[in-house]
């Protein structure tokens, strides 16, 4: 009777609530759907995003992570699984299994589309090739040799200069700074310089030197790298949160503003990792002349660049998972060639050297 009389009340039908989270999810998804099956205009994303909101978006949020010592996304990757693990059990226990998972998947939609407005945009923006008119069809082996020789003199003139980290640091930011504001047009901002994490810590995560976080606009890299390998790691990461994605872009950013830096050791630490790229791609006798020519002092520095790989070196097997996930990940990122864009790097400096921009 209890039940009729209810009924009635309501004009003899039970009605539903529309729950308006059920609705937000829905566009949520929605949207991430679309933000992957619709093509976007690079020139699009170039002007309005990586020029425009990302550039305002990171002068409020970057000064405000710079303000703090240390690294909140690594707190919040530390705190964040084991809140979630804490929850989960928790509705399990109490019978809302498929309500955590809902909520749980809810939340990841959540997490991806801040990605992908924080700072995953910028994978879509114009290439650097086309930002800077640079020609990169083909090269000779003589062109190699000459970008090998052009590093080698640099690295020979500044091999003895003061090793001055902290000088070197300023030195790199502001040129990262004057070369973006070059290329684009806009004032990029930037932190101090990378925050450091313990010896050892991204190396083992993924066989990384470096990080930035997208949800934080964080720069990281790893406290176990020798000094001019950090520097160089450093600035690619600051190049990261200048707005740039594509790793050969982001390298080749980092790469043009360390060889302009004022600095003569920030010259040299830049010089050095570029080198030990290019060279590697010279046939067996030729890299072994190669390296026959570097100062004794620079040889010991390359040999401290690899020190801690095999240091903190995983199982090659664990190694290769992890390589598999990131090509994963930048692929899924429209990185065609996931993680051999890296390699780009070196054909993008020779189109560089060509048109003399450094």
């Amino acid at each position: 009777m209890r039940v009729r009389s209810r009924a009635r009340q309501h004009g003899g039908r039970s009605k539903r609530r529309l729950n308006p989270g059920h609705g937000f999810a829905g566009l949520l998804f929605l949207a991430i759907i679309l933000w992957n099956i619709i093509p976007i205009s690079p020139a699009w994303l170039e002007e309005n995003y990586s020029r425009n909101f990302y550039q305002t978006l990171a002068g409020f949020l970057v000064p405000i992570m710079n303000s703090v010592p240390f690294s909140i996304s690594a707190v919040a990757l530390i705190l964040l699984p084991i809140l979630w693990l804490v929850w989960t059990v928790r509705s399990f226990r109490q019978g809302r299994f498929l309500r955590s998972i809902w909520r749980t998947a809810l939340l990841a939609g959540i997490l991806y589309a801040i990605f992908i407005l924080n700072w995953g945009m910028n994978y879509g923006r114009e290439s650097i090739e086309v930002q800077l008119g640079l020609a990169t069809d083909s090269f000779a082996e003589t062109d190699l040799q000459t970008l090998v020789d052009t590093l080698g003199a640099i690295i020979r003139d500044d091999v003895d200069v003061e090793r001055d980290v902290t000088a070197a640091r300023a030195s790199l930011r502001a040129s990262l700074i004057e070369t973006v504001e070059t290329i684009t047009g806009v004032t990029p901002t930037l932190p101090t310089w990378a925050k450091s994490l313990p010896a050892g810590t991204l190396i083992r995560a993924g066989n990384a030197s470096g990080m930035i976080s997208p949800f934080t606009l964080e720069p990281h890299v790893d406290a176990a790298l020798s000094a001019e390998y950090s520097l160089a790691v450093g600035t690619h990461e600051l190049a990261h949160v200048a707005g740039y994605a594509g790793e050969a872009d982001t390298d080749f950013v980092a790469a043009l503003a360390g060889l302009n830096a004022s600095d003569s050791y920030a010259r040299y630490a830049t010089a050095l990792k570029l080198w030990n790229d290019a060279v590697q791609q010279l046939p067996e006798e030729r890299r072994t002349d190669a390296v026959a020519s570097l100062p004794q002092k620079a040889r010991e520095d390359l040999q401290a660049m690899y020190e801690p790989f095999r240091r903190y070196r995983l199982p090659a097997w664990i190694q290769n998972l992890q390589g598999s996930l990131y090509n994963q990940y930048l692929t899924s990122q429209g990185v065609e060639a996931g993680i051999q864009d890296y390699s780009r790097t070196t054909t993008l400096i020779l189109a560089a050297q060509r048109k003399g921009l450094f």
